[in-house]
């Protein structure tokens, strides 16, 4: 009775994750106490694996840099991580492999879930009953061109109006994943449910999500021609590409970057490239140690003040960078482990034929280089429990 309320729990939660914080939050207390009185019943245990123990000392590095740059009433930069050192404990007294199935499967669905819940937010954001006749105006100002819209006055159906639960990228970045998922388990409805997530990721318009998307198509089109040979699957994977290109040349955004690449590097209009310069100055200056959990956004600030950077100041922004942002709250010691936690989840997962777990360290890699994703509730809870979870499969 106890272990199928806990599977019920595990269920809910990874359904749960594409709803944000507000949601699944509420399940991590349940799931430890039902854990606990099932250890206490059986008295299970079961050893930790290389994932497990890495993820533990990132967490205790960040634990240690906030102790050691401790300032009250500044919790938060651990609280936020708590998922580091909760998972990898926690499965040290249960084996997820009996539910493994099912809760991938939750997840997909959370996640299609989502998708149908913010298109139904933005259709009916959309309509509007002016003078007995119903209008249908996307525009989040009204009276506005569709498309134009979209990259100018705010549009329901695109990026941050159409993702109400998550930041546009991280949920791109779990519909990915739950694409890969889909491919690996069995689903109902399974096409159904793709079509939903390609939905999602196109809707979601981020341009870190597309560029992700396109790197796992192609990544999968090698994995079938080399080691499936499966020409059915060769064609619905090369019409996918062909599908998503096309459809993707009409997007406004997309349209903006290829008319305008050297946008990207523009500091004025794209802002990564200043705040990376920070960083790496930043780094350079405190090699060893870093500046400390504590103090990396007070240092990026003053560095912004410096240099001069006024909207980068004001609004006071992070590393936009995994790995900067890692060495400069815990040092070298704290890169490394997370360097190493990435060589299990693709090398050692490769190796081991654990392909869900390789695309998941894929997808979670390259979305560290322009994002600070374990920074935040979305990353960390994200990363820690799948990680952990698929980490048991081998």
């Amino acid at each position: 009775m106890i272990e199928r309320i806990l599977h019920f729990l595990l269920i809910i939660f990874s359904f749960s994750l594409p709803f944000g914080l507000n949601y699944s939050k509420w399940v991590i207390p349940l799931i430890i106490i039902i854990i606990f009185v099932h250890f206490i019943r059986t008295r299970n245990y079961y050893p930790p694996n290389n994932y497990q123990f890495f993820l533990a000392s990132y967490f205790f590095l960040y634990l240690i840099s906030y102790l050691v740059n401790f300032q009250s009433g500044n919790f938060i930069a651990i609280e936020k991580r708590l998922s580091f050192i909760l998972w990898p404990v926690l499965l040290l007294f249960f084996n997820p492999n009996l539910v493994q199935t099912k809760i991938k499967q939750s997840f997909v669905y959370g996640c299609a879930t989502a998708i149908l819940i913010n298109f139904a937010n933005a259709i009916w954001h959309s309509l509007e009953l002016r003078e007995g006749v119903l209008i249908f105006d996307a525009s989040v100002y009204g009276d506005t061109d569709f498309f134009f819209s979209i990259n100018h006055v705010g549009n329901y159906f695109f990026y941050s109006y159409f993702s109400s639960f998550l930041h546009p990228s991280y949920a791109s970045i779990y519909y990915i994943f739950s694409l890969v998922l889909s491919h690996f388990i069995k689903i109902r409805y399974k096409y159904s449910i793709q079509s939903i997530l390609l939905m999602g990721i196109i809707l979601n318009s981020s341009r870190i999500g597309y560029v992700i998307l396109f790197l796992i198509l192609i990544t999968y089109f090698i994995y079938i021609l080399v080691y499936q040979k499966n020409k059915r699957l060769l064609i619905v994977v090369t019409v996918t590409f062909i599908i998503l290109s096309t459809a993707l040349s009409f997007h406004p955004r997309v349209q903006d970057s290829i008319k305008n690449p050297s946008g990207f590097f523009d500091g004025e209009k794209y802002k990564r490239i200043k705040i990376w310069e920070t960083s790496m100055q930043l780094i350079g200056e405190n090699p060893f140690w870093g500046v400390g959990v504590n103090n990396v956004q007070l240092r990026m600030r003053e560095m912004y003040n410096i240099k001069n950077h006024e909207e980068l100041y004001e609004k006071n922004y992070n590393a936009h960078n995994l790995y900067f942002d890692t060495y400069l709250a815990i040092g070298v010691f704290g890169f490394f482990v997370l360097l190493a936690i990435f060589y299990l989840s693709t090398y050692l997962a490769y190796k081991n034929k654990n392909y869900e777990l390789l695309f998941f360290g894929i997808i979670f890699g390259i979305f560290g280089l322009v994002e600070s994703n374990l920074s935040l509730y979305a990353g960390v809870s994200f990363f820690s429990f799948f990680l952990v979870m698929l980490s048991k499969k081998i």
